[in-house]
């Protein structure tokens, strides 16, 4: 047995045993004696309604619970109490394996309802809920931490998204060196026509100048045709941002490793 189950299992038993102890103190008050048999009285009255049809079932069960509820408030109990005292006001007896042993729990939305060999959910649970239904103690509220960390491990993805992430501080002047990473292109030369070149080759593009007339007016005229070399890089990229070009590649790759990372993309 683990540390950490010895550690659940001691505060468990010991709000088990404070939780029935309550109950045995509340039961043998008369306060509670008297009040409890007005409830006990108005539930066989209603009981008998039922059984005459006088009333119907859905009605008898929210009397049933609305009686519970009163004494709840009446002697300022939890809650969770409400199954242990609603078997007690039946029987007369407290039934052990009712009196609540945590005093919280966990909700789920949606709740899971299949669970393969692992018992880890076969749906997405989005929301973990801790409902706590009195003040915690120290030791219990250490223990519904732990319980809670245990619950996000087994119903949320693990990825990097739920771990400790450090916040980085100019995220969006990344984003943006990412942006114009991705317009990058090789530089490639490229000819400048010049005015009078450039009007001819126009009208060869629509049809209206023969495309060798064109290369011989091209090529007498070669002398005026620039030559550049054009293109957008790391480096340009570097210039307008002020980074060095290694820290633009990084950043690029940086960025893509931590969607990996948080996204599993």
């Amino acid at each position: 047995m683990s540390g950490e189950k010895e550690i659940r299992n001691k505060v468990e038993k010991q709000v088990f045993q404070k939780n029935l102890q309550t109950l045995k103190l509340l039961v043998t008050a008369e306060e509670f004696r008297d009040a409890a048999k007005l409830i006990v009285e108005q539930i066989g009255v209603a009981q008998h309604q039922l059984q005459k049809g006088e009333i119907k079932l859905f009605d008898y069960g929210i009397l049933v619970s609305e009686l519970n509820l009163s004494l709840l408030k009446k002697f300022h109990l939890p809650i969770h109490f409400r199954p242990a005292l609603s078997n007690y006001l039946q029987t007369g007896e407290i039934k052990k394996s009712l009196v609540p042993d945590r005093n919280y729990f966990f909700k789920y939305r949606p709740s899971p309802l299949k669970l393969n060999r692992e018992l880890k959910p076969l749906e997405r649970v989005w929301e973990i809920h801790l409902i706590t239904y009195t003040k915690l103690t120290t030791e219990e509220l250490k223990a519904a931490l732990r319980d809670l960390s245990r619950e996000q491990n087994r119903y949320f993805p693990k990825t990097k998204l739920y771990k400790r992430i450090k916040v980085r501080k100019n995220i969006d002047r990344e984003l943006a060196i990412e942006t114009s990473a991705s317009l990058r292109q090789r530089p490639r030369l490229q000819e400048n026509l010049g005015t009078y070149l450039s009007t001819i080759k126009k009208q060869m593009e629509r049809g209206k100048f023969p495309k060798e007339e064109f290369e011989k007016i091209k090529k007498s005229h070669r002398h005026t045709i620039e030559r550049v070399r054009k293109g957008y890089t790391a480096n340009d990229i570097s210039n307008e941002t002020g980074v060095s070009t290694d820290s633009v590649k990084q950043t690029v790759k940086r960025l893509r490793i931590e969607r990996q990372n948080r996204f599993e993309i």
